[in-house]
């Protein structure tokens, strides 16, 4: 599954966040829960140890892959705590390790429905979003394989993506503590003010904010922040980008990986980070002016998404044939990277995973993969390559909108 291709041969000047390492872990599975639990924090730890900012494990990684399974392993993660030992084991590693984690996925309880959940956990252990299962893996191959989730499962009614921050700091002189106060500025990201305003600042920061056709709103977080100022000193803090969820048989459906790529709007709920009808965003501004020589900035810029990760495990009859070419065609058409992450497979078990775990770059080259077996996946991710990429193929101005659109749905139901 190697490639051909060799990304560094159309490099750009890093932009944010920083290049960072991705670890995906392709675990062995069994019917011992605890088993389970404990085997992926040592892999996640292991990940961690060897670079790894964002840890994505596999779909069904607690339990057995089985409508049998699904509701005795099945954990009510709203609740928390001992009623969802899986998510806390999850979120405890996340906030001693920093590093962000996307939780693969686990069988939830909601009330009386069981949902296929991937959980996400930012560097401080919170949950910043979950998502459940969207497309349902209802097939029947005669002779080959059949498996009906909705037997159990319920699908789930809502896109995700998770929208870690981008910190950046560039200060120059002095050697105090500082503390910032804040600017709180709610207007709609296209004025004409706000653009001027932030050009100026991005010039006296010397950062050139760092933008893209389909940006509307440049935003800023937090609420203060202590710096100690050094001479010449840039301290940049890189999270790992904007990041869209799928699970397994979601990626057959290249709307939803062209909606994390459309979509640049964000509705904050008490799970995290969901994609909703909000037009503008609020934005928090921090700066502070130490004389003529003291300049700081700290912004996100909320872009369409970076990456998708798909948990999933596809199966010995349809992985061979389509596992690899759906990440690469997800990957080229939406010009981002993709991030896949399945079971090891076991010949013994019901359910028989095709491995393959693989990172594909934003011009679809297979940047990592693995086999079958048990493993674990270090790669780099640099998102400087998607704006190269999207200047090599701009597909989104070249797109005929006057021939055919993208519908969102959920954003029309709202408008109406």
């Amino acid at each position: 599954m190697a490639s051909s291709f060799k990304p560094e041969q159309a490099r750009a000047p890093p932009a944010l966040p920083l290049p960072f390492k991705i670890g995906l872990c392709q675990l062995s599975v069994t019917a011992d829960k605890e088993r389970n639990i404990a085997h992926a924090r040592k892999a996640i730890e292991e990940a961690a140890a060897n670079g790894a900012k964002l840890v994505m494990l596999p779909e069904i990684w607690n339990s057995p892959y089985s409508n049998d399974s699904f509701p005795v392993y099945a954990e009510d993660i709203d609740a928390g705590g001992e009623a969802s030992p899986s998510t806390a084991m999850l979120s405890e590693v996340a906030r001693l390790l920093k590093i962000t984690i996307v939780g693969g996925s686990i069988p939830e309880r909601s009330g009386d429905r069981l949902y296929n959940t991937c959980c996400v956990f930012d560097s401080d252990g919170k949950l910043k979003a979950k998502h459940r299962k969207i497309h349902l893996f209802d097939i029947d191959i005669p002779g080959k394989i059949t498996f009906i989730e909705s037997k159990t499962l319920t699908a789930g009614e809502t896109p995700t993506i998770v929208d870690t921050v981008a910190k950046v700091f560039t200060l120059h002189s002095g050697a105090l503590f500082f503390w910032f106060s804040i600017v709180a500025i709610e207007c709609k990201a296209k004025s004409l003010w706000f653009q001027m305003v932030l050009k100026i600042l991005s010039t006296t920061s010397n950062h050139l904010v760092h933008a893209h056709d389909s940006v509307d709103d440049p935003v800023v977080s937090h609420s203060g922040l202590w710096f100690l100022l050094n001479i010449n000193h840039g301290l940049v803090l890189a999270e790992v980008g904007r990041i869209g969820i799928g699970i397994c048989y979601d990626i057959r459906f290249q709307e939803l990986a062209t909606i994390y790529a459309a979509r640049g709007n964000l509705h904050f709920s008490n799970t995290g980070t969901s994609i909703d009808d909000q037009r503008y965003d609020m934005f928090w501004l921090y700066i502070a002016l130490y004389g003529a020589f003291c300049k700081a900035i700290i912004f996100n810029t909320i872009l369409r998404a970076h990456l998708i990760c798909y948990p999933g495990a596809f199966n010995m009859t349809t992985g061979p044939l389509h596992w690899e070419l759906l990440q690469r065609a997800r990957a080229a058409d939406n010009q981002l990277y993709v991030a896949t992450c399945s079971p090891a497979r076991d010949v013994a078990s019901g359910y028989v995973a095709w491995g393959h775990s693989t990172l594909v770059g934003p011009f679809g080259e297979v940047l990592a993969t693995t086999e079958h077996e048990e493993d674990i996946i270090i790669a780099e991710i640099d998102y400087s390559l998607l704006e190269v990429r999207r200047a090599n193929l701009p597909l989104t101005k070249q797109r005929r909108g006057d021939l055919y659109q993208l519908v969102d749905v959920q954003r029309l139901k709202s408008d109406s």
